[in-house]
């Protein structure tokens, strides 16, 4: 167990959080916010800057304090006490991770860095359900009377069995013994004969029926109201990543430099179908005027870590000078989007759906995909994408040029710029973090 000194020390964190006097309200939103994360310290007599202010109370003051905690949200610390730093005394209150979601005044509250934040109404579902470890995903078809061969594509599953042989050392004897319903369950896609959404939206009949929100639009835009063109692809999973992939190409331009002759654009060149066609379409000798493989990990990440209990659909943007991919849903709440261009781990909203797109090697579950692209846009000459998480969305927004990154972006400070690209001049207004 940490000592309090070094704590103070170390200043207020997602798990530590200073208050410089008691009062009710305050400590027990932040006990609450720290239970519902990932447990922590709360000291009481420190000021936000770490100065030692101290506390003066007698037993009978500690013994209301403990009672206001454990009868208001029904915690019990795994420390509580008064401790002794620079001369003063400090209350000191532990808590853990709490098992279930820990409510004050019917209000949540939760750790976002150092700070703490009401969960919002738009976040309200999916806090729950993370905090009490249910996910949509899992969540089984609620139609009775219907067999696996009417939801499921017995066709789409082989293929997926057929590409996953490598990550799934005996998939194909699981098919040929206990055909599709031993594979799903493998997979965790099934329980007791009951099929889970997942597993509709990688391999249904129809995924729209089970959510007719599962679909993923692409338009080119001119500007935010002038639309030159729109799609809207439905099917697996699956299916719209190969989908959105080959409609951008159209939309973006591709050359071919040879020495001595101009470059030439190419549209849309003809590929193999299917999970292998997703991973071909980046496999080429044409120069695109963003990384393919940034632009894959950027669609499928939209795909699988989509809250697909919102109603609304992945969108994708294509304008002249950059685009812009988002989804429903912001990151899980253990990660911030600060965190997503340094090491970090992999925390999935919807895992099975992950799972199942690493097994056919189009994902890595490291959380190294968004290093992964920051690096390639470095190598392809472009600056590095811009991440946004607000108001119930996700964004990631890919710049052609400087210029559009310097319009686009808040702050270049927060990632580097590769080298010649930073000659251009930041408005006052532009004085903000990237990641917003």
């Amino acid at each position: 167990m940490e000592d309090t000194k070094t704590i103070v020390l170390a200043g207020e964190s997602e798990t530590v959080e200073f208050k410089e006097t008691w009062n009710d309200a305050q400590v027990l939103k932040a006990l609450a916010a720290l239970a519902n994360t990932r447990g922590g310290t709360l000291l009481i007599g420190v000021c936000d800057d770490g100065s030692v202010r101290g506390v003066s109370c007698n037993t009978h003051q500690l013994d209301a304090w403990t009672n206001c905690i454990v009868d208001s949200l029904r915690l019990h610390p795994t420390r509580l006490g008064l401790d002794t730093v620079d001369g003063k005394d400090v209350f000191r209150i532990d808590v853990e991770q709490a098992a279930t979601p820990v409510a004050h005044r019917a209000r949540y509250y939760r750790r976002v860095g150092a700070t703490t934040r009401p969960v919002l109404p738009h976040e309200l579902t999916r806090f729950l359900f993370d905090r009490v470890g249910l996910t949509w995903e899992s969540r089984p078809i609620s139609e009775t009377n219907t067999n696996v061969s009417d939801l499921i594509d017995s066709e789409k599953l082989a293929q997926f069995v057929a590409e996953s042989r490598e990550r799934l050392p005996g998939i194909d004897r699981t098919l040929a013994v206990g055909g599709m319903e031993a594979v799903l369950e493998k997979l965790h896609l099934s329980d007791e004969e009951e099929v889970s959404r997942a597993a509709v939206l990688l391999f249904g009949n129809d995924p729209q029926k089970v959510n007719p929100n599962a679909v993923i639009k692409i338009g080119r835009f001119k500007t935010n109201t002038i639309i030159l063109d729109h799609r809207q692809f439905g099917g697996t999973l699956f299916d719209q990543a190969e989908h959105a992939m080959r409609q951008i190409m159209q939309y973006i331009q591709a050359r071919i430099a040879i020495p001595g002759t101009s470059d030439w654009p190419i549209r849309n060149p003809d590929r193999p179908a299917g999970l292998a066609g997703i991973r071909d379409l980046i496999k080429s000798h044409e120069i695109w005027d963003y990384p393919l493989p940034s632009l894959r990990e950027a669609i499928i990440n939209a795909l699988i870590h989509r809250d697909y209990s919102v109603h609304s659909s992945t969108d994708i943007r294509v304008y002249d000078d950059h685009i812009v991919i988002d989804n429903p849903g912001e990151l899980p709440f253990a990660l911030t989007v600060a965190e997503l261009e340094k090491e970090h781990k992999s925390i999935r909203l919807n895992p099975n759906l992950a799972q199942a797109f690493y097994h056919v090697k189009l994902i890595e579950l490291w959380g190294s995909g968004t290093l992964r692209m920051i690096d390639e846009c470095n190598e392809h000459g472009l600056p590095p994408p811009i991440f946004r998480s607000s108001g119930g969305i996700f964004k990631v927004i890919f710049c052609k040029n400087a210029e559009a990154f310097g319009r686009l972006r808040k702050d270049r400070a927060s990632i580097p710029v590769p080298p010649g690209l930073d000659d251009y001049t930041v408005s006052a207004s532009d004085k903000a973090p990237i990641f917003v």
